[in-house]
């Protein structure tokens, strides 16, 4: 079942090991999930931050909220 998750962090969550660290990525856009690829970085710049996004191919659509009725349908989905 496919499921429209809101992700609010803009920075990776950093796992400390023994021998070196990991950094999760939090945002949802790195290529190397669960990995931090540096995607955030590129993706903060071309945001504002009063502003709510959705990524359709890479690329940020700017919406109004999670843009989804009370089923969590968006409208062109049906």
């Amino acid at each position: 079942m496919a499921r429209l998750v809101k992700r609010t962090a803009t920075q990776p969550y950093r796992v400390e090991g023994k021998e070196k660290d990991a950094w999760i990525c939090m945002c949802g856009l790195s290529n190397d999930q669960p990995f931090c690829d540096g995607s955030h970085s590129a993706a903060r710049k071309n945001e504002a931050e009063d502003k709510c996004y959705r990524y359709v191919g890479g690329e940020p659509v700017e919406t109004d909220g999670l843009d989804v009725d009370e089923q969590g349908v968006r409208p062109e989905d049906g």
